[in-house]
């Protein structure tokens, strides 16, 4: 193939995939400013399609590369190293985005196990929300389950779990907690179906990683104990282990 219409049927490729649009004479001559006239390029890319590399959409005056130019591309590529110059990027991408998947699996893990110990010290369910995946994870459901409020009206129990699976990290992100902690009993929460409840909540900030960590229950809960609780795995959560 001649380095011209090799040069244009790489440009059209490149073009393509990174707008998915296809691609005409005139946004090679004005975008790509090939040193020829649009003539010649519309001859050139009429040359591509005959031999198979390029293909005319119904909807569209443009050509895309097909399967076969396509791979042209991709052989190219490897074959004169054409690849080589994204190493160097590419390594970099990788070790940061492994940074971040490390910090963020630290994250989760801490999360996870302040959860499990504040669950061990509450008759109430432990949540947190999980930054990673905005998400809410919570322990004790059993407890609430135990509770005379919810064991007679299973109703008002399975809507509290509902809004905890679905909508709670909307619900937290709306309250704009600090890291002091907040109580929020019966009428002051923000959504009928967990207005039988009281809350306690705070934010914290694990490895740069920001959520909610708290306790929900019946209205009528140790107070004293959980707002304690609550502080102490705060605490732990945002120690820099």
């Amino acid at each position: 193939m001649k380095d011209r219409k090799e040069q244009i049927l790489k440009t059209i490729i490149e073009h393509f995939i990174t707008t998915a649009n296809p691609v005409g004479s005139k946004v090679l001559t004005e975008v790509y400013k090939f040193p020829c006239s649009p003539a010649t390029i519309r001859n050139e890319m009429h040359s591509l399609e005959q031999e198979g590399f390029l293909e005319s959409p119904h909807t569209s005056a443009g050509r895309v590369p097909t399967t076969f130019g396509f791979r042209f591309f991709v052989s190219e590529l490897l074959q004169k190293g054409g690849i080589d110059e994204f190493r160097p990027q590419i390594k970099q991408d990788f070790n940061k985005a492994k940074e971040t998947y490390f910090e963020s699996k630290k994250a989760d893990e801490k999360i996870f196990d302040t959860v499990s110990i504040l669950t061990q010290l509450t008759e109430n369910v432990a949540f947190a929300t999980i930054p990673s995946n905005k998400r809410t994870f919570f322990l004790g459901a059993s407890k609430i389950l135990a509770e005379p409020e919810f064991s007679h009206q299973p109703d008002l129990a399975s809507s509290i779990f509902r809004v905890l699976e679905e909508d709670f990290v909307k619900i937290l992100s709306s309250l704009d907690l600090k890291e002091e902690v907040q109580v929020f009993i019966g009428k002051e929460n923000i959504i009928p179906e967990i207005q039988s409840c009281t809350l306690i909540a705070s934010s914290f900030d694990v490895y740069g990683h920001k959520g909610a960590l708290g306790i929900l229950g019946p209205i009528r809960m140790n107070f004293a104990r959980n707002i304690l609780a609550l502080e102490e795995s705060i605490r732990f959560l945002n120690e820099k282990t």
